[in-house]
């Protein structure tokens, strides 16, 4: 059930969108560093819950094929 739950986890709308703006500025080099600091936090996070879900995922493939 946790596992169903993570694997389903996803990044509120109004984060998603400030994420896809700092990712724009970086592309373009027009980030200030406060900003870089703050979009490395959210590459990091974003990582880890990649991770987290992946391993949720096959938790919940494998308890399927059981």
């Amino acid at each position: 059930e946790v596992a169903q739950g993570l694997s389903k986890l996803k990044a509120k709308p109004v984060v998603q969108a400030r994420v896809d703006e700092l990712a724009a500025k970086c592309n373009e080099g027009e980030l200030t560093e406060a900003e870089r600091k703050e979009y490395e936090t959210y590459v990091q996070v974003g990582n880890i819950f990649a991770l987290l879900k992946a391993k949720a995922k096959k938790i919940v493939a494998d308890s399927s094929n059981s």
